[in-house]
């Protein structure tokens, strides 16, 4: 995806980087107020031309952005009608080390908790298994802990 011409620029501009860190670097060990507003100018301008380079690339699908074919698939199937597809496409041996576990595990809890409700709350075995992902989630990032202990939807009777 990146053309010749995108990676000259960006080779440029890692060269303008590095040079205005060691201009930033003396101005500090100098203490040369003037230099190092001079740096922060031109800091700022690297950033503005770093961003005209990376919004050239127009926005990126999310295959492109290293997402896996099953998760992409198993967050498209939304709809009601296809929760067990995706429930099914989640649970694939696919995503097992699939980068965005957290992703991964929260997705397949919200569908399973989805056809636990749809089961009229009976089949517990989805609720287990439901659980068991929300828990998946909490050891992957603890910061999860306190979303979902907050969370009231989607999955209140669960929690």
């Amino acid at each position: 995806m990146v053309t010749p011409d995108a990676q000259s620029q960006r080779d440029a501009l890692d060269k303008r980087v590095a040079a205005l860190r060691r201009r930033l670097e003396t101005a500090q060990k100098t203490q040369n107020v003037g230099a190092l507003k001079d740096a922060a100018r031109l800091a700022a301008e690297a950033r503005t031309d770093l961003e005209k380079l990376v919004t050239s690339f127009g926005p990126l699908s999310l295959r492109e952005r290293g997402v896996q074919a099953a998760l992409e698939d198993g967050r498209a199937s939304s709809l009601p009608a296809t929760t067990s597809r995706r429930s099914a496409t989640l649970d694939s041996n696919a995503l097992a080390d699939a980068p965005l576990q957290l992703h991964v595990h929260l997705f397949r809890a919200a569908a399973l908790y989805h056809l636990f409700v749809r089961s009229g709350e009976k089949d517990q075995a989805l609720r287990t298994r439901a659980l068991a992902e929300i828990d998946a989630c909490k050891r992957l990032n603890s910061a999860v802990r306190s979303r979902f202990t907050s969370l009231r939807a989607p999955f209140p009777r669960v929690l």
